[in-house]
């Protein structure tokens, strides 16, 4: 036990970026968002209910995530190098600054769906 924990250790310091696995090639990418941008999710939340608001919340995490790993794969393409990706209940239009590493969220919504937080997504 105690070897694995030098070597984890070694290959975390030895490598650049402590914000990307060792293990794996691709770096993550850094989400960016303004308050003026997230402004409609944020008037959702402020009057939802515990149901919805969960929803937004699991559907955040989620674009989240998948924004943070590969997300010029992510959605679906709009004029200007802008993507679109929808995670019921949370839709957001992004760029994707590849030589930076970043995402810039340039604006996010909630939509009427019927998926509940309880269900698969």
């Amino acid at each position: 036990m105690l070897h694995s924990k030098k070597l984890r250790t070694k290959l975390f310091t030895e490598y650049k970026n402590p914000l990307v696995s060792p293990y794996c090639e691709k770096a993550m990418f850094s989400i960016y968002r303004t308050e003026d941008a997230m402004s409609p999710v944020k008037e959702t939340w402020e009057n939802a209910d515990l149901s919805l608001r969960r929803a937004i919340l699991q559907a955040s995490r989620l674009l989240d995530r998948q924004l943070q790993d590969a997300p010029a794969e992510q959605g679906e393409s709009r004029e200007g190098g802008q993507r679109i990706l929808f995670q019921a209940p949370l839709a957001v239009l992004f760029e994707v600054d590849q030589q930076r590493q970043e995402v810039h969220i340039l604006r996010g919504w909630t939509y009427r769906c019927n998926i509940t937080p309880d269900q698969e997504i």
